[in-house]
């Protein structure tokens, strides 16, 4: 009789067991309809340029073109997802901590020149099968529908925005970038960090009178390349983010990239 009991007992638990996992999941291995974290799912996003790209995420491989796109994908700490980097990279760490804190990244093959005004390379870029390609500062809708049909890989533009710091622009590239790696998490500090630091700045100096703050001139600004001292900006960031009073912008110059004359700077 006690035999027979260990049987039946068994034989329910094996058939509660077997009923619990038919239960969670389906042929495709979804569960109850919801995708598990970590699982792949073809997601379509809205990149940067305002296009609809079809992703299949999380990715394992990626690359990224264009100034400033790795340095956005290694903030969000998908470093270890980069299959290949441009030969600009390469060339000198000054100016990007990024590559100093991964050098691992130096030793991957070379997708393309890299830098502004530089077009990509297909051939390369298909050498290394990335599951997406990032590009900042590079390409507009147009050329990005054109690599990726060159390609076959989805490309999804990344943006600093107008301000290249603290721009809405900047945080949702991060995010982007996040979702797609599946890091979703390090994405939502690194922006919150971000904005933090942002009213953190403004805190400290919007209650300054203007008559008590210096004037500031910000010199050596690069711009596709590195400039001497007569290189500047109106409407630099990191000074608009103290409330600084720029003499730029005093002076009603405008733009991006100003040279001036060196006596200019003294008057």
């Amino acid at each position: 009789m006690r035999k027979t009991y260990l049987i039946i007992i068994s034989a329910v638990l094996m058939l509660a067991l077997a009923a619990a996992f038919l239960a969670g999941c389906n042929s495709n291995g979804e569960s109850n309809g919801e995708t598990t974290e970590g699982e792949a799912k073809t997601v379509t996003i809205t990149d940067l340029a305002g296009r609809q790209v079809e992703i299949t995420t999380p990715t394992e491989k990626v690359t990224a073109i264009g100034p400033g796109a790795l340095r956005l994908v290694c903030y969000v700490g998908a470093d270890d997802q980069v299959v290949g980097i441009e030969a600009m990279e390469k060339q000198w760490g000054t100016g990007r901590p990024y590559i100093l804190a991964n050098l691992d990244l130096l030793d991957l093959p070379v997708i393309g020149q890299g830098g502004p005004d530089t077009a990509p390379d297909p051939e390369a870029l298909l050498s290394v099968e990335p599951d997406v390609i990032f590009a900042a500062y590079l390409l507009d809708a147009s050329k990005a529908d054109q690599l990726q049909a060159q390609t076959g890989i989805p490309v999804v533009v990344l943006s600093y925005g107008e301000l290249g710091t603290f721009d809405d622009a900047l945080m949702t590239s991060i995010a982007l970038i996040g979702r797609i790696t599946g890091n979703e998490k390090r994405a939502d500090e690194v922006v919150e960090y971000i904005k933090g630091c942002q009213e953190d700045l403004d805190q400290r100096t919007a209650d300054i009178a203007a008559d008590e703050k210096p004037m500031v001139y910000a010199g050596a600004i690069g711009m596709k390349g590195t400039h001497g001292i007569e290189s500047t900006q109106a409407s630099f960031p990191p000074l608009l983010a103290v409330n600084a009073r720029n003499v730029v912008d005093e002076a009603e110059l405008k733009g991006w990239s100003i040279m001036i004359d060196k006596e200019q700077l003294l008057q």
